[in-house]
């Protein structure tokens, strides 16, 4: 059983031309509307039992660093939250990521279970040497 984790930010970009034009034609309600319901979800990580985190590689957002995705929480922080809609701290969810350190990785796996099918051209770890395990394909 696994748990994914997301953030979800305000998608500025798309958003200032709606509200704006909104703004222009006097629909005031609209568009405060707008910005309180438009967000866009950011899909940060997973953990899985037995398994190390894996983090969804996310340039648009933060590198594929450990200070980089930590930055982005922070910058963020209130906006995080696991799949069933509960929030977590940046803390909380580091915590949670150190308890999760010791399980498997798609390397180590394969290595011990080589009849099964390998997944380590899938993934790949950072490159600051804090461990963490990104992917750039699509995952639930």
């Amino acid at each position: 059983m696994g748990t994914n984790f997301y953030v979800r930010v305000r998608d500025k970009k798309h958003l200032r031309e709606e509200v704006m034009s909104l703004v222009a034609q006097d629909k005031l309600y609209e568009a405060q509307h707008l910005l309180n319901n438009h967000m866009e979800e950011i899909h940060i990580a997973r953990r899985s039992g037995g398994w190390k985190f894996l983090f969804q590689s996310n340039p648009k957002y933060y590198p594929d660093t450990k200070a980089g995705v930590d930055k982005f929480l922070r910058d963020n922080e209130g906006c995080l939250y696991d799949e069933y809609g509960d929030p977590i701290s940046t803390d909380e969810f580091w915590k949670d990521f150190e308890a999760f350190n010791d399980g498997y990785d798609a390397v180590s796996y394969a290595d011990a279970h080589p009849d099964e099918r390998r997944f380590d051209d899938r993934e790949y770890k950072s490159m600051d040497g804090e461990g963490l395990r990104f992917t750039k394909d699509d995952f639930c």
